[in-house]
C-alpha cells in the first residue's frame, strides 16, 4: 500500500471489478496497487484527527448548540414577568412520602414518582423494583446529591442529557454529509422539539437512554467509515461500551446495534468467506440455543449447516448476481478497505466485543448487587387490579475464603439474570389500560400526547405540560421520510418501485390490521391484531432487509441510513403494542431520523431549482430555509404548553387544536 491509494480486487468482483468465478477461491480480498478513481476519494485512509473530520467551526458549532439547548431546558419558562429554572413550573404536583422515613417531597409529573425514588433509595441503600435496568437511576443520584431530593436535583441529569443529544445530532448529521446544513439543522430540529424538549425537562430515564442510543448511532458512522486496522478496531471496541451501557439504561440500545450487525453482514456477504463462517458461528449458536429452545436452536443450526455447505459455491455467486441486478455498485473501494482494515481475525474480534457488551452491562449492576432485593414471578394480569404474582428475594452475593468474606461473582451473574428475568415476566403480563396511552401507529401524526401536568389558577387561568411534538417538524417529516425511502432504493426503476410499494402496503396493512383490533377507549390494551398484521410485520422485516442492502451497496447511504433509524425506532414497539400500552415518549427512538430526514431534504432542496416561465427557474432555496423559519416559529407559539405557563382558557384552545391533545381518550 503506497501513499493511501489501492484498488482492490474480489475473487468475485461486482460493480464493474473483474469475474472469475471459476477460479481458486484465495482470501477474502487481494490487493492490487492503482490509482484511485476520483468517485473513491472519500475512501481514502484519513489518520489521526482528520477521521472525525471536524474543524475548528465545527466544534465552536457544537459547543453554541449544547449551551443553547441545556439554556432552554434550564432556563424556561421565559415570560414577560421573569426568566424561570427547570424547577419553576410544576410545584403544585403530586405529593408522596420518600426516604428517610417520613418526609413528604412534591412537585411530581408522571413518572417523576417512580424514577427519581428510585434514585433516591440506591443513595440511601434501600431495595427497590423497578421493570428498567438499573445504570439510568444511578446516573439522576448524582444530582439528587448534590442539589437535593427536589425537582431541580432529579430533572438535572435529564437536561444535560437532552441537551448533549442535540450535539449529537449535529455530529451524526456531519459525519453524513459533509456540508454543515444537514447536521445544524437536524441538531436545531431535535432542540426546538416539544418531545425532546419536555422528556430533557422532566426526571424520567427515557433521555438519558436515548442519548446512550445517539452516542452508538454516531460510532457506528465512525466504525462504517474506518479505513485503517486502528480505526476499525477502536470504534469497534468502543461501540461494545457504549452499547453495554446503553443495554442498560433501556431497550432503546438494540436499533443501533441491529443496524449495525445488519449493515456489517451485507459489507461482509461480499467476500466469498463470510458464507462458510457464517454457517459456522449459526451452528455454534444453534446448538447453545438448543439447550434452552431446542425448535429455534434447530432451524438456526440446518441454516448454518446450509450455509457451510452450499454458501461458498452456490449462495455468494446467486447474491453477486443479485446485486447486479438491483442496479447495486457493490461495497467499492470503501468497503473493500474496511474490510481489509479487519483483517482475518475479524471473527474474534467480533466475539470479544460481545464478551465487553456483556461486560460493561454486568458492570452497572454493581451498586444493585450491594443490596438484596425483593423481585417477583409475575403470572397475571387484570385490567382493574393490575399484575399479580409471587415474591422472592435475592441476597447480596458473597463468598467466604478461609476467614475473608469476598463478593461471590457466579451469586451476581445469577442475581442479575433473576432480575433480567423478573422484568421480562413483568413486561409479558402487564396488561392495565391508561387514559393517555397511545397506539404506535398514531405516534408520527401526534395523535395522542401524554399531558403531564395541568393545573387551574386564579383568575381562571390555566397551565399544562403535554410532551406533544413539534408539528411543524413532525408533520412535514413524514413525505420527507417517505422521499428518504425512495431515494433510499435508488436503482432499478422496476426494483425501486416494488421494494418502495412493498414498504408502503406492508405499513398500511399493519395499521389498518392493528387498528380493527383496538377497543377503545382502553387503548391498546390485548389488541387482538390477526394474520394480516403478522404477514404485514413479515413484509416490514424483508422491507428492512432491502433497506440494508441498498444502504451497504454504497447507493445512497445517507437516505438509506435515515430510513433504516426511523423505521426500526419506530416499528420495534410495534408487535409489543399488541399486548400492552405505550405512549407517545416510545417514539424518541425514531425522533432523531425524523428530523435527520426533514434537514435531509431541505438539504437537498436549497441546491435544487424547478421549471417556471419560459426560461426561467424557480430556486427551491427560499422553501427549504423557510421551512426550517416554521420549526422555529413552532417552538414559540407552543413554548406555553410545553412549560406549564399560566394562560387563558382562549389562549389555551388557540394552542391544543384536537381532543385527543388534552383529554385522555379517543
Amino acid at each position: 500500500m503506497q501513499d493511501g491509494s489501492m484498488a482492490l480486487r474480489q475473487e468475485v468482483g461486482t460493480g464493474g471489478m473483474s469475474v472469475d468465478p471459476t477460479g481458486p477461491a484465495p482470501g477474502p480480498l487481494s490487493l492490487v496497487t492503482a490509482p484511485l478513481a476520483p468517485d473513491e476519494a472519500a475512501a481514502t485512509i484519513r489518520p489521526g484527527r482528520s477521521f472525525l473530520e471536524l474543524d475548528r467551526v465545527d466544534i465552536r458549532l457544537l459547543a453554541l448548540l449544547i449551551v443553547l439547548a441545556f439554556a432552554l431546558r434550564m432556563l424556561s419558562p421565559v415570560t414577560p414577568g421573569g426568566i424561570g429554572t427547570i424547577a419553576t413550573p410544576l410545584t403544585r404536583g403530586s405529593c408522596q412520602t420518600v426516604p428517610p422515613a417520613g418526609k413528604t417531597a412534591c412537585g411530581f409529573v408522571f413518572d417523576e414518582v417512580y424514577f427519581p425514588v428510585d434514585a433516591l433509595k440506591d443513595l440511601y441503600d434501600l431495595d427497590y423494583f423497578d421493570p428498567e435496568p438499573p445504570l439510568t437511576k444511578l446516573l439522576i443520584a448524582p444530582s439528587i446529591a448534590a442539589f437535593g431530593f427536589n425537582a431541580l436535583g432529579w430533572r438535572f441529569t435529564s437536561a444535560v442529557s437532552g441537551s448533549l443529544f442535540v450535539g449529537l445530532l449535529y455530529l451524526i448529521g456531519r459525519r453524513l454529509r459533509r456540508e454543515r446544513f444537514l447536521g445544524l439543522t437536524a441538531a436545531l430540529f431535535v432542540c426546538l422539539d416539544g418531545l425532546a424538549f419536555v422528556e430533557s425537562r422532566t426526571g424520567v430515564i427515557d433521555m438519558i437512554a436515548v442519548l446512550f442510543a445517539g452516542a452508538l448511532y454516531y460510532l457506528l458512522l465512525l466504525h462504517w467509515a474506518a479505513r485503517t486496522r486502528t480505526q476499525w478496531l477502536s470504534t469497534l471496541y468502543m461501540l461494545a461500551i457504549v452499547g453495554g451501557l446503553a443495554l442498560s439504561a433501556k431497550v432503546t440500545a438494540l436499533p443501533p446495534l441491529a443496524i449495525l450487525a445488519g449493515l456489517s453482514t451485507v459489507r461482509w456477504m461480499h467476500a466469498r468467506r463470510f458464507w462458510s463462517m457464517a454457517g459456522i458461528a449459526l451452528l455454534v449458536g444453534g446448538t447453545c440455543l438448543a439447550l434452552f429452545k431446542p425448535l429455534d436452536g434447530l432451524l438456526a443450526g440446518a441454516v448454518g449447516l446450509l450455509l457451510l455447505l452450499w454458501g461458498e459455491r452456490y449462495l455468494y455467486p446467486g447474491w453477486l448476481r443479485l446485486a447486479r441486478k438491483t442496479g447495486g455498485k457493490g461495497v467499492g473501494t470503501a468497503g473493500m478497505l474496511w474490510r481489509a482494515a479487519a483483517g482475518r481475525r475479524a471473527l474474534l474480534h467480533y466475539a470479544a466485543a460481545l464478551v465487553v457488551v456483556g461486560v460493561m452491562f454486568a458492570v452497572t449492576y454493581s451498586r444493585y448487587l450491594t443490596i438484596g432485593h425483593v423481585l417477583y414471578s409475575f403470572t397475571g394480569c387484570t385490567e382493574k387490579a393490575g399484575v399479580m404474582g409471587k415474591s422472592f428475594t435475592t441476597a447480596v452475593p458473597m463468598m467466604t475464603l478461609g476467614a475473608v468474606r469476598l463478593p461471590n461473582p457466579v451469586g451476581g451473574l445469577v442475581n442479575i439474570y433473576w432480575q433480567i428475568w423478573s422484568t421480562f415476566s413483568y413486561q409479558v403480563a402487564e396488561c392495565q389500560p391508561h387514559p393517555y396511552a397511545s397506539a404506535w401507529y398514531t405516534w408520527p401524526v401526534l395523535l395522542h400526547p401524554v399531558l403531564y401536568y395541568y393545573q387551574s389558577f386564579a383568575g381562571g387561568k390555566v397551565g399544562m405540560v403535554t410532551n406533544m411534538g413539534n408539528p411543524a417538524l413532525w408533520w412535514p417529516a413524514i413525505p420527507a421520510l417517505l422521499a428518504c425511502g425512495w431515494l433510499a432504493f435508488s436503482g432499478r426503476l422496476r426494483w425501486q418501485a416494488g421494494a418502495f410499494l412493498l414498504a408502503c402496503a406492508s405499513l398500511a396493512v399493519a395499521i389498518l390490521s392493528f387498528h380493527a383490533g383496538e377497543r377503545p377507549p382502553l387503548v391498546s390494551v390485548r389488541v387482538n391484531v390477526g394474520l394480516g398484521f403478522h404477514l404485514a410485520l413479515i413484509g416490514i422485516f424483508v422491507t428492512g432487509a432491502l433497506l440494508l442492502f441498498y444502504t451497504a451497496q454504497r447507493g445512497n447511504f445517507v437516505p438509506g441510513f435515515i430510513s433504516l433509524g426511523f423505521l426500526v425506532g419506530w416499528i420495534m414497539w410495534a408487535p409489543g403494542n399488541a399486548a400492552r400500552v405505550l405512549f407517545l415518549y416510545h417514539m424518541l427512538d425514531a425522533l432523531p431520523f425524523m428530523a435527520l430526514g426533514l434537514a435531509y431534504i431541505l438539504s437537498l432542496m436549497r441546491k435544487a431549482d424547478i421549471p417556471w416561465f419560459g426560461s426561467r427557474r424557480l430556486s427551491l432555496a427560499g422553501p427549504a430555509y423557510g421551512m426550517v423559519v416554521l420549526v422555529v416559529v413552532g417552538f414559540l407559539f407552543f413554548y406555553p404548553i410545553w412549560t406549564g405557563i399560566p394562560q387563558t382558557v382562549a389562549n389555551e384552545n388557540l394552542r391544543v387544536w384536537f381532543q385527543t391533545w388534552l383529554y385522555g381518550s379517543y
